[in-house]
């Protein structure tokens, strides 16, 4: 893939533009409860090499069908096993948060090549060939979910074609999130 990103920071002596390569990998999360690994395949990361830490969205990941609970078990009036966890509904995988300080974490790190031939693989991001953070269409389809649930008399007898009008709008920017398959290359991060 041969994306950039580009931006500027503003600092006080001036702005500074900087290009963040944008690519798709794979990590490794070793999980506690069976003693397995599993290959968490992410597409559209921003690749800063020097960062020791991987940043994912939950928005991103939710958009991509991860039950994503990001509410500490500290807050939690009574803690289950889904609170503070992230859950794959396609596998058998819960990841269990952890806090460093009040940032929510869990570990990872850069498979082996064996683990990328063998493991059982998943997205943690939507299969995609490219996503807008800045689309309209995620803003459009809130909007119309707002409508749907302020006013849901009005739509009693019509939730199908209201589903359809969301999906529609979400649908209506392919740069949002495209559903196209592609080949999978698998620069290691």
């Amino acid at each position: 893939m041969n994306q950039h990103h580009s931006n500027q920071q503003h600092r006080q002596s001036g702005p500074r533009r900087y290009s963040i390569a944008i690519v798709d990998g794979a990590i490794a999360y070793e999980s506690p409860f069976p003693g397995e690994a599993y290959i968490l395949l992410i597409w559209n990361a921003l690749y800063i090499p020097s960062m020791d830490i991987n940043l994912v969205p939950p928005f991103i990941m939710r958009a991509g069908g991860v039950i994503v609970n990001d509410t500490p078990k500290i807050n939690c009036v009574e803690p289950t096993v889904d609170d503070h966890c992230i859950s794959f509904p396609n596998h058998d995988l819960k990841i269990p948060m952890q806090l460093w300080g009040i940032f929510s974490y869990f570990h990872s790190r850069i498979p082996t090549a064996e683990e990328i031939e063998g493991c059982d693989k998943t997205f943690i991001t939507p299969y995609s060939t490219a996503w807008n953070p800045r689309c309209e269409s995620f803003e459009s389809r809130r909007r119309l979910n707002n409508i749907m649930e302020s006013e849901p008399d009005e739509y009693t007898d019509d939730y199908e074609s209201i589903d359809t009008t969301i999906d529609n709008t979400f649908e209506a920017d392919s740069t949002a999130i495209e559903g196209c398959p592609r080949s999978l290359p698998m620069p290691i991060f």
